[in-house]
Order: C-alpha cells, then sequence, then structure tokens
C-alpha cells in the first residue's frame, strides 16, 4: 500500500507537472502565434505601402510624361503648320498635274522647313516615315501627279493624327469625295 500510495502521489505530481509545461507550452504557443500573427500584418502592411508608393511613382511618371507630351505638343503644333502650308500645289482638290519645276520648288522648300528651326525634330516617327515616302515619290520622275497627292495625303493625315485631330478610325477613313453615281445623276436631270 504505502508502494500504491507512493506511486499514486509521484503520478499526481507528474500529471501536475506536465499539466504546468503543456500550459507553458500552449502559452508560448499562443504567443508564437500572436507574433506570427503581427508579422504578417506589418508584412501586409509593408506591401500595401510598397503598391501605394508604386502607385505613387506611375502617378507622377504619368504626370511627367503628359508635360513633356504637353510641351512636345506645343513645339510640334507649328513646325506641323509650317510643313503643311508648303504642300498646298499638292491638295486633292486642285487636281493639277505638277510640273518638274513645280516638284522641284516642292522639294526644296519641304527640306528647307523640314530642317528650319528643327522643325524635323518633332515630327513623330510615322511622320518621317510619310514625309519620307512623299519626298521619294516627289523626285522619282516615274511618279504620277496622283501618286504625288497621294502620298502627301497620307503625310497629311498622319500630321493630323499626331496632333490629335484625327483618331485611329478617322485617319482610316478615305479623304477623297466618294465618287457620284451617274446613273442616278441621269435620273435626277429633267
Amino acid at each position: 500500500m504505502i508502494v500504491g500510495y507512493w506511486l499514486n502521489k509521484r503520478l499526481e505530481a507528474f500529471k501536475t507537472d506536465q499539466a504546468k509545461q503543456l500550459q507553458i507550452l500552449r502559452g508560448q504557443q499562443d504567443e508564437l502565434l500572436e507574433i506570427r500573427k503581427e508579422h504578417h500584418e506589418m508584412a501586409l502592411e509593408m506591401h500595401r505601402e510598397q503598391q501605394n508608393l508604386a502607385k505613387e511613382l506611375r502617378d507622377l511618371q504619368t504626370q511627367k510624361e503628359l508635360q513633356i507630351t504637353a510641351q512636345i505638343a506645343s513645339a510640334r503644333l507649328p513646325a506641323y503648320r509650317k510643313l503643311w502650308e508648303i504642300q498646298d500645289v499638292t491638295a486633292e482638290s486642285l487636281g493639277l498635274e505638277l510640273s518638274p519645276e513645280q516638284r522641284k520648288e516642292l522639294e526644296n522648300k519641304l527640306r528647307a522647313t523640314y530642317f528650319r528651326n528643327g522643325n524635323a525634330i518633332f515630327l513623330s516617327h510615322s511622320a518621317v516615315t510619310r514625309y519620307r515616302t512623299a519626298m521619294k515619290c516627289l523626285k522619282e520622275t516615274n511618279s504620277t501627279s496622283q501618286d504625288i497627292r497621294d502620298a502627301f495625303t497620307a503625310f497629311r493625315t498622319q500630321l493630323k493624327s499626331d496632333v490629335k485631330v484625327y483618331n485611329e478610325e478617322e485617319a482610316k477613313k478615305p479623304t477623297k469625295p466618294e465618287p457620284r453615281d451617274k446613273g442616278a445623276d441621269a435620273e435626277s436631270r429633267p
């Protein structure tokens, strides 16, 4: 009985000791969970802050790009106007045959205006490509006046697109008047 009593006391002491250790471990586990939770919340907060900073940076970059675009646009418009004014002889509405002298004069005026005051700096890549195509067509002796008009019409369309007179859809539409139906004209005549 003494041994049984002693074993019972030892077992109770062991159970009590195990319960205390379990309680300590649960407390430590709760503390670790709380620390992990705080770290996770801090990481989430840092991530949110990083996203906010990245958004602010993108907004600042966008604002800076818009300012630069506005500055370029304000310089681009006078350059485009000068290049536009010279092209009057290539207007579709005139429908004139361009003489070799008119071609040479137009080529010289365009070249001078292209380089004067840095006008060409403000041309978009697409406008430079259209300009070069039009100038090549103007120089080629086998180009017809219609070929030249078409090339310069494409160049002017690009200029309008660049200064946002035309949107993409409008730039794709033909600028030539559609041919009239001769049968309809005959019917409408008395």
